[in-house]
């Protein structure tokens, strides 16, 4: 078994050396001459970034809430953030690799991950504000209770804000950007044609052979 290891790790570093012989294999991300991030319009960036802050901060509450006594009707708070979390992370990874322009940030599938979470959010919204005014008509609930509550209905108000506002102008962008490439010119001997153009798929590192 080893010396099958060794056999197939000595040929792929022969095959390297063959391939690459001025160093080793360039592999590094995909940068952009302008800056990090093109694929998203500054107001879309700053946005996720503020989302990814206020909905961890509202998960945390949530939990310490929960441990405090709160009732759990309020676990709808981080099953959002559960939901939210990486589709924030998708698309600071695709706007990181893709070049501007590029479809693949703004999928339908993206699209369709930020209407799910944004609808979460609501839920989770309108969840705590009907617990919180149960709690409050309660005698036996403490004010501390009361305003643990109150503040999770806020935290909830203001991410149910962003991660709509995130998910329409990322709807916005999806439209923007197929119409400009269904109507990018291609060149040719006879002149420019105008048609629709696949994006050229763009992978985060990429192996340049030598001819």
């Amino acid at each position: 078994m080893f010396d099958l290891v060794a056999r197939v790790f000595k040929f792929y570093s022969a095959r390297a050396k063959q391939l690459y012989p001025d160093g080793p294999i360039p592999f590094k991300m995909h940068t952009f001459p302008n800056q990090l991030m093109q694929s998203l319009p500054p107001p879309l960036t700053l946005l996720i970034y503020l989302s990814l802050a206020v909905s961890a901060l509202a998960a945390g509450s949530t939990f310490a809430s929960l441990a405090l006594g709160l009732p759990p009707h309020f676990w709808t708070i981080p099953v959002a953030f559960a939901i939210t979390l990486p589709y924030h992370l998708a698309i600071l990874f695709l706007a990181r690799v893709e070049p501007h322009g590029s479809p693949r940030v703004f999928s339908s599938g993206n699209n369709t991950w930020g209407f799910v979470a944004s609808t979460f959010w609501t839920g989770a919204l309108c969840t705590s504000v009907v617990t919180t005014i149960l709690m409050a008509r309660r005698d036996h609930r403490q004010q501390r209770d009361i305003n643990l509550g109150c503040a999770l209905c806020a935290w909830s108000l203001l991410e149910d804000g962003l991660i709509w506002s995130i998910t329409l102008l990322s709807y916005r962008e999806r439209r923007r950007v197929l119409y400009a490439a269904k109507w990018r010119p291609n060149g040719s001997s006879n002149g420019q044609s105008w048609s629709f153009n696949k994006p050229e798929l763009a992978f985060p590192w990429r192996v340049h052979s030598h001819s």
